[in-house]
């Protein structure tokens, strides 16, 4: 029973995966660069604001760091699927506007393949563009106005498979290996209006490639305590893109020029994580990561690129543990400030969220964890956007054991 269940979620997650590329959380800040960047904060991660280089996996998967893979429970496996919810009010100084958007967020896997080895896969997303921009402008000579609409959606996933190892008792690393690519549509649309017939200039892109990144995990126990240190690292990278643009006015359409060049990079990125835990009722962890985005150009006249740093916290705490068992519930707080890597007309656009979570364990083999989080990005200052959103997340896990043990 249990293994049809895993299958059918599986299933389930494979038909779904399309749906990866098309991330909507409705920010203006997605239409630069490549997008809103999506941290490696699913499922339980997000519970912890993001935090988790240096906690393991276990009965949810740990994206923050491959080298965390080892955790998973012996001689199981793991299948994960996860969705979101969110309100979302962006405001300026003369207007604001309201959206809602439902959207399944990730799948993975991890599977214990023996003593001090285990792997994990799945689709995750890597960013996100959605925004719609309503504006009017004149036509020249005439005291006629017309309407503009800016849009974008698309974005790129990520499909991972990774791996971690025990080097010696306390110490272990991971790697993983993915394909990051996605569809990226951007169109500049202008109404009919007196004598002027309107148009559209879209713009569309797509960028592909295979990237790498790895981990290290290690813990030390002292006396009823046990301290982790966690160190990530992925080297830059260029992807392979295609582009595409067309104009339509006077209902024909004229290609205006196509290209194929590796003109889309990812940064360099490094992370370090410090936890500690207290037996199964209790842990704490804190990460900084630094992305070198200022390495990077977009050739946007608007857009300056500086060097993206996140710092994230959290804690967990298992009122029901007892021993090397495991609560029915557990609850987690967490938060994160994040320096994007936008600088548009010289402001520093940045980011902070809040996060309050609960995991529900119904048996060994189900696993519920729920996030409610509260963010904040962009500024008023600039005559800028800032946007304000209210996300509950939702994650469920699957375990298979094919050799019994009592984890309670």
């Amino acid at each position: 029973m249990i293994k049809k269940t895993v299958l059918l979620l599986l299933l389930t997650a494979l038909l779904l995966a399309p749906a990866l590329q098309a991330q909507t959380k409705n920010s203006v800040y997605s239409m630069f660069g490549i997008g809103q960047v999506i941290d490696d904060s699913y499922g339980i991660n997000q519970s912890f604001g993001g935090a988790g280089i240096a906690f393991q996996s276990g009965r949810f998967i740990n994206h923050a760091n491959p080298a965390s893979y080892l955790g998973v429970l012996p001689h199981s496996f793991i299948a994960e699927l996860g969705a979101y919810g969110m309100l979302n009010r962006s405001e300026s100084n003369q207007s604001n506007q309201h959206s809602a958007a439902v959207n399944i967020n990730y799948f993975s896997m991890g599977l214990y393949l023996m003593d001090r080895w285990s792997a994990s896969a799945g689709f995750v997303p890597y960013s996100y563009i959605d925004y719609e921009i309503h504006s009017q402008d004149e036509i020249g000579g005439e005291l006629t106005t017309y309407k503009k609409v800016f849009k974008g959606t698309g974005g790129m996933s990520k499909v991972y498979l990774g791996n971690a190892v025990q080097l010696i008792k306390g110490v272990s690393v991971g790697a993983n290996i993915a394909y990051i690519g996605g569809p990226i549509t951007q169109t500049e649309s202008a109404a009919a209006s007196g004598s002027f017939s309107g148009y559209q200039l879209k713009t569309e892109r797509s960028a592909y490639g295979l990237c790498f990144d790895y981990g290290l995990q290690a813990s030390v126990p002292l006396r009823e305590w046990v301290y982790s240190i966690g160190l990530t690292y992925a080297p830059a990278k260029s992807l392979t893109t295609d582009n595409e643009r067309t104009f339509t006015y006077d209902n024909k359409t004229s290609k205006l020029e196509k290209d194929r060049t590796q003109d889309i990079r990812l940064p360099q990125r490094l992370g370090i994580g410090v936890a500690l835990r207290h037996g199964n009722r209790w842990r704490a962890g804190a990460d900084y990561e630094l992305s070198k985005w200022s390495e990077i150009d977009f050739s946007n006249p608007v857009l300056s690129t500086r060097n993206s740093q996140r710092i994230s916290a959290g804690m967990e705490f298992v009122p029901g543990a007892k021993g090397k068992g495991a609560g029915i519930f557990s609850w987690r707080l967490g938060g994160r400030y994040k320096s994007t890597y936008m600088e548009i007309s010289d402001t520093p656009i940045d980011a902070m969220a809040v996060d309050l979570g609960m995991g529900i364990a119904i048996n060994p083999v189900f696993n519920f964890n729920l996030t409610l989080e509260y963010g904040r990005e962009g500024t008023l200052s600039s005559h800028l956007i800032r946007n304000n959103y209210l996300a509950l997340y939702v994650n469920y896990s699957l375990h298979d054991f094919w050799r019994r043990r009592n984890y309670y």
